[in-house]
């Protein structure tokens, strides 16, 4: 951190590793953005939630099962070249991904935090009043193994915490699912496909008391 910059200048928001960003520029950044779909991944802190809040976001955090996030990340980050993780993982298998996110150490030029320290400094997200919380289960449908009924209630809480100026009436559910960031593969309680049962009861053992916390059952 260059020595100019005052400590409550900048927010952490890393997750995987530390990430100090200029609270001017987060806010610059979201009022560019103003009346658009700002997404991303970042640590929760009250220092991040202030600057979004004063430039009047309308915060929404999708709660996933912990095992689903840890193993879609794993697929992701093994097709982005460009993601700063990347080499650490090129030749890594698919297990090896899932374990070395999950128990974090040392990468090239970089600490790389455990999983478990990953979802711990998200959260804050889940407590927050000001942050509307969905799921990522009830909003995938049936095409990715919910419902529509969850999926039209979902939906319709986001459309009313967002202020919509659309009708309900207007949003075309067909388009909601598949070919998004979001949606990587849109399926629910994809680490029950592991072929590893060792592998699957680490992954329990180690993010148990926070699959508890983020909702899911062990």
């Amino acid at each position: 951190m260059r020595q100019a910059w005052r400590s409550n200048d900048v927010v952490n928001v890393g997750l995987e590793t530390d990430a100090f960003v200029k609270r001017s520029y987060i806010a610059a950044s979201v009022h560019k953005l103003s009346g658009r779909i700002l997404g991303g991944h970042a640590a929760y802190s009250p220092e991040l939630e202030g600057v979004l809040e004063e430039a009047g976001t309308r915060m929404i955090c999708i709660r996933r099962d912990p095992r689903d996030i840890l193993v879609s990340f794993a697929d992701w980050i093994g097709t982005r070249p460009d993601f700063y993780l990347h080499r650490d993982f090129a030749n890594l298998s698919r297990n090896g991904r899932i374990v070395k996110l999950l128990r974090g150490g040392k990468g090239t030029g970089y600490h790389l935090n455990s999983f478990s320290e990953v979802l711990a400094r998200s959260e804050g997200w889940l407590n927050s009043p000001n942050v509307l919380q969905i799921s990522f289960e009830e909003l995938i449908g049936d095409r990715g193994g919910g419902n529509s009924s969850s999926q039209a209630r979902t939906v319709a809480a986001i459309h009313d915490h967002v202020r919509s100026p659309k009708p309900m009436d207007t949003v075309n559910f067909e388009k909601i699912y598949g070919g998004t960031l979001t949606f990587n593969k849109g399926r629910k309680q994809r680490w029950r496909e592991l072929e590893s049962q060792s592998l699957i009861t680490e992954i329990n053992e180690v993010l148990g008391p926070q699959i508890a916390i983020y909702g899911y059952e062990a």
